[in-house]
């Protein structure tokens, strides 16, 4: 999977693959290539807001059809439920996903 980002309000900071570390602000846009791990934090006071667009150039995933699959998945595999997940960040927001494949 390939994904997309851009930065709709706020400043974000980026650590992509093995520590290289990048920031945007809004308007920017932020492509992971496919297989690369990464994080997304926001930097300063204002809001974080971004639209997220995932590539699937060789189809829909199997093992993962669906956005809430997807975090459901990368909560498993670092050892964090959701419910800890948003408790750690209480103004963590996470806008339904539109699927299309």
């Amino acid at each position: 999977m390939e994904q997309i980002f851009y930065i709709l309000t706020g400043q974000a900071g980026w650590l992509l693959g093995a520590g290289r570390r990048i920031s945007d602000q809004s308007g920017d846009v932020v492509r992971i290539p496919p297989r690369t791990v990464h994080t997304v934090h926001c930097l300063g006071d204002a809001p974080l807001r971004y639209l997220a667009v995932d590539c699937f150039p060789a189809g829909c995933p199997q093992t993962e059809p669906s956005w809430d699959v997807h975090v459901q998945n990368v909560c498993r595999d670092l050892g964090w439920t959701i419910n800890k997940l948003f408790r750690r960040r209480s103004n963590l927001r996470i806008s339904p996903a539109l699927s299309i494949c």
